[in-house]
């Protein structure tokens, strides 16, 4: 790919494996040997605890989720106060793990731009028109051809802050949890607000589709509820990411994503496979672009 390809991992409502599945997936990208960039762009900063808790030159203490002043974040991008480039920090893991009864040194290194609670009071410059929701995809200009894909987690509202980072978007994947068919609503939302910022500035975002988390395919119910889902005239992934509650928790107590610390637990077969249906979707797409 010549530049990269900007994803959003979004839905309105809350609990529903947003952040979980940005850092994972971002995470199992770079194990794939992509060149990611990941962006934290809820106000919370779980992503960037994820990945960069305790690391001393973030953050006040080992224990804090304070970032320290000096550090460049998403607001300080959005406010047009620094440059992409000073936000970006580079994450190098390395683990060993046995696969397939042979050892394996596995290596995840991406960049992430931080957050933190500073961009809750962002506000776009409404005397710049719409050209002020085009802040970030300005931005990421200056770096869009060093990356293979930049991954941006979303906050669970729709704010000036979410048309932002809507705006700077390729493609939108909604994360649902199939025992909350309330988290259905988000996604229907996400059409409109999709539709909305296509049509106000004149882009081309699509939605990739649907992502089912914490499916307990075990449960009669909701094996059911998923089949019954592929009838539905939904945009969804055939993947969808297993329930895998320990894997999942130990890997964040780790910083590190689900495909290094157990890639053979459900979550961390399902991520895998979550990225390789996505790169298919974009060869797919290309072959029909160029006829």
């Amino acid at each position: 790919m010549d530049k990269a390809r900007v994803i959003g991992i979004y839905n309105q409502k809350g609990g529903v494996g947003k952040t979980t599945t940005a850092v994972h997936l971002a995470g199992q990208m770079a194990l794939d040997g992509k060149k990611v960039l990941l962006i934290d762009g809820d106000a919370q900063g779980n992503a960037t605890d994820f990945y960069l808790k305790g690391d001393l030159n973030i953050f006040t203490d080992e224990s804090s989720t304070t970032i320290r002043q000096e550090i460049t974040c998403l607001h300080h991008i959005l406010d047009k106060e620094s440059d992409i480039r000073e936000a970006i920090v580079t994450v190098k893991k390395e683990a060993s793990r046995k696969i397939k009864n042979l050892f394996k040194t596995l290596i995840c290194e991406l960049d992430i731009i931080p957050s933190s609670t500073y961009l809750n009071y962002y506000q776009a410059d409404d005397s710049d028109g719409n050209d002020a929701y085009f802040v970030l995809k300005d931005a990421l200009d200056d770096v869009i051809e060093e990356y293979d894909f930049i991954i941006i987690d979303f906050p669970p509202s729709f704010t000036t802050t979410t048309f932002v980072l809507l705006a700077a978007c390729d493609y939108v994947i909604a994360p649902c949890e199939l025992a909350n068919r309330e988290s259905l609503t988000g996604y229907y939302s996400l059409d409109d607000s999709i539709r909305n910022v296509n049509e106000e500035l004149g882009l081309n975002i699509k939605n990739m589709g649907l992502l089912y988390t914490n499916v307990m395919d075990y449960k009669h119910d909701q094996k059911e509820d998923y089949e019954s889902s592929l009838e539905e005239d939904i945009n969804m992934f055939e993947t969808y990411i297993r329930h895998c509650y320990k894997p999942i928790k130990d890997s964040k107590n780790n910083n590190m994503p689900i495909g290094m610390f157990s890639p053979l637990s459900k979550a961390g077969i399902d991520y895998k496979n979550l990225a390789i249906e996505i790169y298919n979707k974009l060869e797919d797409e290309e072959v029909v672009k160029n006829g």
